[in-house]
């Protein structure tokens, strides 16, 4: 009567077949306790995006992705100084509409156009073109820390400059 209780005992002891061990029941361990967290977690942004394309006629500026500013004085003006923003420009409608005249740098700025890829799917197409107001002048003027990279200038004796002001990488 007893015949293949011997295997019926040794049943779960060693290794057994994946095959087998599928079917298995799952049992929870009861000393392992998730708690919905009361803490707020805080989110630490490494640098702020701030988009600028000149092709946003929609009266929505807040300098999102899907709201850009429509003006590089605009992008500018949102930047915070010494905080590590980042400007990124698009080329938009491929004119200087909207990026024509004289910028000063925030310090810790990039200015980023979109003729650079730092990442995949962001960037990498054509140089957003940058203006001179006038027949002279200026285009950019750095500050302290600043990056510039992806941007094509035009009509102006000098498309960046930095007036005893270290740490600028073009």
């Amino acid at each position: 009567p007893f015949d293949g209780a011997q295997e019926y005992l040794k049943w779960g002891q060693g290794t057994r077949p994946m095959r087998q061990r599928m079917t298995d029941r799952v049992v929870r361990d009861i000393d392992i306790v998730a708690k919905n967290s009361t803490q707020s977690e805080a989110t630490n942004a490494v640098n702020r995006l701030i988009y600028v394309d000149n092709t946003n006629n929609s009266g929505i500026e807040n300098g999102t992705k899907e709201n850009p500013y429509n003006t590089l004085a605009e992008g500018i003006t949102a930047a915070t100084a010494g905080a590590g923003d980042w400007l990124y420009v698009r080329a938009g409608n491929g004119l200087a509409t909207g990026y024509t005249g004289n910028y000063t740098l925030k310090n810790d700025m990039t200015v980023w156009g979109e003729g650079y890829q730092a990442f995949p799917g962001l960037g990498g197409g054509s140089q957003p073109i940058l203006q001179g107001a006038g027949n002279a002048g200026i285009i950019l003027t750095a500050g302290t820390n600043n990056t510039v990279q992806g941007l094509k200038f035009q009509n102006a004796n000098s498309g960046i400059t930095s007036y005893g002001i270290g740490s600028i990488t073009v």
